[in-house]
């Protein structure tokens, strides 16, 4: 019952994001449009960034368990995408708002979680893991060498550094 209540409070969030700015729902908002109590609200979550956060981690979690071993990086990536679809409005609504910081570690904390769900699964094939890299990799550049071709003066040796550093660090 409480996970259905807590999703159905998300569910109300998203639609309100549909409504109304990021930073402008309120706790109010929120319990008229999903028909309960601010005590009910309050029992279960502190606050609205406590409503995000656990929206976040129930779908990425749900995501997690559809993992299976030994299925490959883009059959495994589709239930992330479904988590994605799902939140898209809350990703969005975000930008360009005090609350863009916010999403992005709990994206980032997500992406994280998925991707070393994905990992530990396929760790006895190392061929999975190994696609996982190339196609994240190679992702990553094309994403970066868009970004820096937007700007008046491309440096593309900043891409090659940035790929480079954040291997190091892994």
């Amino acid at each position: 019952m409480s996970v259905t209540t807590k999703e159905s409070f998300v569910d109300a969030y998203l639609a309100l994001l549909d409504e109304k700015d990021i930073t402008k729902i309120s706790i109010i908002d929120l319990t008229q449009k999903s028909q309960a109590s601010r005590q009910t609200f309050y029992y279960y979550f502190k606050n609205l960034d406590g409503l995000i956060e656990w929206a976040f981690e129930n779908e990425t979690n749900k995501a997690c368990e559809k993992l299976v071993q030994g299925e490959t990086w883009p059959i495994a990536s589709k239930y992330y995408i479904t988590l994605l679809d799902k939140l898209t409005v809350l990703i969005r609504s975000s930008l360009y708002t005090s609350k863009s910081t916010f999403i992005y570690s709990l994206l980032s904390r997500s992406v994280e979680k998925f991707v070393r769900e994905y990992v530990r699964i396929s760790s006895g094939n190392q061929d999975k893991v190994t696609e996982f890299f190339y196609a994240a990799v190679k992702y990553l550049v094309v994403g970066l060498v868009f970004d820096e071709s937007k700007k008046d003066a491309p440096d593309y040796d900043c891409v090659i550094e940035f790929v480079k550093q954040g291997l190091l660090k892994s």
